[in-house]
C-alpha cells in the first residue's frame, strides 16, 4: 500500500506511474491517481475506487 499525497502531485504521478505495473494499493487525494482517491464533496470526505486500476494492478477489491 502507498499513500500518495497533493503536497507535490508532480512526484505524485511520478512515483504512480513506477508502481502501475505491480501489485501495489495506491491511495491519492483528490489526484486521479490512486485505486482508492479521496476526495472532497459536500463538506464530505469520500472515497472513489477505481476497479479497472485495481484490475491492472492484480488486485481484487470486494464488498464486505
Amino acid at each position: 500500500m502507498a499513500y500518495l499525497s497533493t503536497a507535490d502531485e508532480q512526484r505524485a504521478s511520478q512515483v504512480a506511474a513506477s508502481l502501475r505495473s505491480s501489485s501495489v494499493l495506491l491511495i491519492s487525494e483528490e489526484t486521479g491517481e490512486g485505486i482508492i482517491d479521496f476526495v472532497r464533496r459536500d463538506k464530505k470526505v469520500k472515497f472513489v475506487v477505481n476497479l479497472q486500476k485495481a484490475r491492472q494492478a492484480r488486485l481484487e477489491i470486494a464488498p464486505v
